[in-house]
């Protein structure tokens, strides 16, 4: 049964038996059913997977000559100002050495040198080795920023055509992390043993990576 929405009569057809007013008919008031949803038992959902890298990781051996180029260009000039200092600072200094048989009589004999009085280290010896150990220094920053930087790449990792980024999304590696990278090599290097299998790693590893790349999730690549 329908009311007249006018007078508010009971009216069973589909006008109002009192005011002639149309009704509505039961279909077009009676609530409409919410859709259903169904979810397959089969369905699956699968966890991220990371894309492909955009070029081929880099071999141990373009690694480890990206590492060597490196150390010619900075290390030889540190090792040459720092050796020629010390040679320096001690040609200006006069020895002299004596020698003295044992109480015993015997041939043997010990030599005692001594520097000789009035003479002093070459201050342009100290100069070379603290110019050499600058050097040292700003190699260590120049890596950080190298390969925090837009190019990811030392000089020497530039001519073997490899590059460091991120390994989840191979995006720019940024300078707190080529720091925390750099910071874990140095202690690797402390620790010699280690620093040997850190630098071995890549030639077993999946990826090509070292530990130190490991621990802050950068990866190399090599760009043809």
């Amino acid at each position: 049964m329908n009311f007249c929405p006018n007078c508010g009569a009971a009216s069973q057809g589909a006008f109002c038996g009192s005011c002639g007013t149309p009704t509505p008919s039961a279909s077009a008031t009676a609530p409409q059913a919410p859709p259903t949803f169904q979810v397959s038992a089969s369905a699956t959902f699968n966890a991220p997977v990371s894309p492909p890298p955009p070029s081929p990781y880099a071999s141990w051996g373009r690694r480890v000559g990206g590492s060597l180029l490196d150390s010619l260009i900075f290390g030889l000039p540190t090792l040459a100002l720092i050796v020629g200092g010390i040679i320096v600072g001690l040609s200006s200094l006069d020895w002299y050495c004596d020698s003295s048989s044992t109480s015993d009589g015997s041939s043997t004999t010990t030599s005692t040198c001594h520097i000789v009085s009035g003479t002093h280290w070459n201050n342009l010896g100290t100069l070379l080795i603290v110019l050499g150990v600058l050097i040292s220094i700003g190699y260590l920053i120049y890596v950080i920023f190298a390969i925090g930087g837009s190019r990811g790449a030392t000089v020497g990792m530039r001519i073997v055509k490899i590059r460091c980024v991120r390994s989840a999304d191979y995006s720019r590696v940024g300078y707190g992390l080529s720091l925390g990278r750099s910071a874990i090599s140095w202690v690797f290097a402390a620790i010699s043993l280690l620093h040997l299998v850190d630098n071995l790693w890549p030639l077993w590893d999946e990826k090509n990576q070292t530990l130190h790349d490991k621990v802050v999730n950068t990866v190399v690549l090599y760009e043809a």
